[in-house]
């Protein structure tokens, strides 16, 4: 009894922890898309940088 009690606990964490996951990604891959940010940056001819003292 307190074996299964054990098994149902951990398969609902996991599943619990899978499901986060998966929702989390979601979201950023949604926010990805809303925001579309270039992928790469041209960088060519621009300003030397200079540092701060």
């Amino acid at each position: 009894m307190r074996f299964l009690l054990l098994a149902l606990a951990v398969v609902a964490v996991l599943g619990t922890a899978v499901g986060l996951a998966l929702n989390a990604r979601g979201k950023r891959l949604m926010a990805e898309d809303f925001l579309g940010a270039p992928k790469a940056y041209d960088t060519t001819g621009g300003q030397q940088m200079k540092p701060r003292w």
